[in-house]
């Protein structure tokens, strides 16, 4: 469920809350977006999160934010950076090997993103053809704030095509 107001304060800018309320899984979303950070071409976001997941031998608590500035350099090619903090906490483990429980901790993750994306969907809103790609490179590190350090690529595209009117057929 999500509510979305797209021109807080008549300056444009878009206020979302959003959540997600599952038997094993909450989540629960707060954003704000500014279109026009400073007068300029750039798009910033500040968000904070808290999600509950309920795994099969632990459940896991996590609460973060996140800041994000973007920029569409051309129609449909759309580049963003985005700093995120998250603390993960895990409770009720059910694991009898003491080597593992030994390895369960709580753990403070902090990342830098850079992120690609090409849209060539015919609508953002109800997409009937095209594709999109999406190319983000995440980034780990003690210098950042995290107790984890790793690199991440991570690749998606979704092509979108129409075999016959009212049919759409989509494959991620």
């Amino acid at each position: 469920a999500g509510l979305r107001e797209t021109n807080l304060l008549g300056a444009g800018r878009t206020l979302s809350l959003d959540g997600l309320f599952a038997q094993r899984a909450q989540r629960a979303v707060a954003g704000l977006a500014e279109p026009h950070m400073f007068g300029t071409d750039f798009e910033a976001g500040l968000s904070v999160f808290q999600e509950w997941r309920d795994e099969p031998s632990y459940d896991k608590d996590e609460l973060g934010a996140a800041l994000s500035f973007s920029r569409e350099l051309r129609p449909r090619l759309r580049v963003s950076t985005e700093y995120r903090f998250r603390a993960s906490r895990v409770s009720d483990i059910d694991v009898t090997d003491p080597v593992a429980l030994a390895q369960t901790e709580n753990v403070d993750i902090s990342t830098l993103s850079l992120i690609g994306s090409w849209d060539r969907r015919d609508s953002i809103f109800v997409p009937t053809e095209g594709n999109l790609l999406r190319a983000s490179l995440e980034y780990g590190d003690a210098a950042l704030g995290s107790e984890l350090d790793f690199t991440r690529l991570r690749l998606t595209e979704t092509w979108l095509a129409s075999p016959r009117d009212g049919t759409v057929v989509a494959l991620s």
